[in-house]
């Protein structure tokens, strides 16, 4: 039961990690929004793709984010194809009460 709980607090901890800094979390108020495309989302944080890309794929790696290929929404880009990101709300939910079992941690009432 109590590596259970280790791991518990392990995978808390990665998803609090994910979501702490400035970046993925201007990201996810965005993708909040709807889905996005790297571009789209480069856009709209005054980041460089590569950038956006890096974070993109620290929030998918923990879940936070999910990702599909659809059709580019741009008219110009008609007949191509566009890597578009959603938040997943089940696990994001988990990933704010992480933060917050942790500021309990560090700042006990």
């Amino acid at each position: 039961m109590r590596d259970l709980s280790n791991r518990s607090a392990s995978r808390n901890l990665e998803l609090a990690r994910a979501l702490i800094q400035e970046e993925r979390l201007r990201m996810v108020r965005i993708l909040q929004r709807g889905k996005k495309n790297i571009s789209e989302l480069a856009d709209e944080t005054k980041l460089d793709r590569a950038t956006v890309s890096y974070h993109l794929a620290v929030l998918e790696k923990n879940g936070i984010v999910a990702s599909r290929y659809e059709m580019l929404r741009e008219p110009r880009s008609k007949g191509k194809v566009g890597r578009y990101y959603k938040i997943n709300k089940a696990i994001l939910a988990k990933a704010f009460l992480a933060l917050e079992r942790l500021r309990e941690e560090i700042e006990p009432t």
